[in-house]
């Protein structure tokens, strides 16, 4: 007869104990017990396991560094995977300057066409917001309309195919009293019933990220211009030519800007509004989300973007592993303890209940 076949039930087992020989699966067991490496091994294994789940769950262990880089030969700023940039202050627009027409220039180019995110947002907590985020190729603007604060419903405008197209782009995104205009490159791509009032470009400016939880855009931002009126067909054509041939745009007066940013810094963790008096953009040293939702209900949280997927997929890992954990350590407490663990699950809590009696009766391994 095969002797390797016979090893489970030739091997001794320790003074006390008598062990269930298992063909094939036990082996590693009773090599283990037999040659008096049983704790440490366990221990190992129980330490894995417990690094795994406390990493899935808590992950990350703390906030990481803001990913946001000068571009160096050019003005503009590069967005990494966690990164975001917020307005030092709000902006306010007093209720003698209202009005029901706003405009938003953004000169931009994202590092991946298929995206879903969000790179510049308007924010005011118990106030409405105003979104514009990356959709798949395109553009999609997010919004709270109504003239009533307590009446106000969430609207949007999906633009298509904004980001096919290699190289940097040139968005204008205005709004008055006939609805929204966008224009790619200085020419019109789509219009929508959407009015958007000055009232919603005040708040404070979130650049490459989303306020009250992480939706990181990656890409490089090059120019962003902020304005009370809605401008015209023309004159965002003037704009993107000569932003583009002069790196900034030619501003009338009548135009009425409130923010002009050049990026044209290229070091310093601060962007300066080149309308004075404005409010200034400053880096953040280390990724924060402005006002951070905490427990949050899944289908008001619920997206399609990355950041979002990545979350529950950690979430689910570590759920998993916990409870498998916690319901194998019960079972096998259950079960008297004393026979041999006949699988990981059973090792692993062999191993966790031990530890914990020689924790709290301070006791020594064997």
């Amino acid at each position: 007869m095969n002797r390797r076949s016979q090893l489970p039930t030739a091997l001794s087992t320790p003074p006390g104990r008598q062990a269930i020989a298992y063909a094939g699966r036990s082996r590693l067991v009773i090599w283990i017990k037999r040659y008096g490496t049983k704790t440490r091994f366990l221990d190992l294994i129980c330490c894995a396991v417990l690094c795994v789940v406390l990493t899935l769950g808590l992950w990350p262990f703390h906030a990481p560094k803001n990913d946001v880089t000068w571009l160096g030969k050019r003005n503009g700023l590069r967005f990494g995977r966690f990164s975001t940039v917020i307005s030092s202050s709000a902006f306010n627009i007093m209720s003698a300057e209202g009005g029901r027409s706003g405009s938003v220039e953004v000169w931009l180019q994202p590092s991946h066409i298929w995206d879903d995110c969000t790179f510049l947002a308007f924010y005011s907590p118990g106030n409405p917001y105003l979104f514009l985020r990356q959709y798949d190729a395109g553009l999609k603007l997010l919004a709270e309309i109504g003239d009533d604060l307590s009446a106000r419903k969430a609207a949007s405008l999906h633009v298509q195919n904004v980001f096919r197209k290699s190289g940097p782009i040139f968005l204008t995104v205005t709004s008055g009293i006939h609805g929204t205009a966008v224009y790619t490159d200085g020419l019109l791509a789509k219009t929508g019933q959407i009015r958007l009032s000055t009232s919603d470009f005040t708040g404070r400016l979130v650049i490459g990220d989303s306020p009250g939880q992480p939706d990181s855009w990656s890409g490089q931002l090059l120019g962003l211009a902020i304005y009370r009126s809605e401008l015209t067909a023309p004159q965002v054509l003037r704009h993107y030519e000569t932003w583009r041939h002069d790196e900034r745009p030619k501003i009338s007066e009548d135009e009425r800007n409130i923010a002009l940013y050049l990026f044209d810094e290229r070091a310093g963790a601060v962007v300066h509004n080149q309308t004075r008096p404005g409010v200034n953009l400053y880096i953040p040293e280390k990724y924060v989300v402005l006002d951070r939702i905490f427990l949050e209900p899944f289908w008001t949280e619920f997206s399609m973007s990355r950041s979002y997927w990545s979350a529950v997929l950690r979430t689910l890992s570590g759920s998993f592993l916990s409870v498998s954990a916690f319901v194998h350590v019960c079972r096998y407490a259950r079960s008297g303890g004393p026979r041999l663990p006949q699988s990981f699950w059973e090792l692993w809590s062999a191993s966790l209940l031990k530890s914990c009696k020689r924790i709290f009766r301070r006791e020594t391994p064997e």
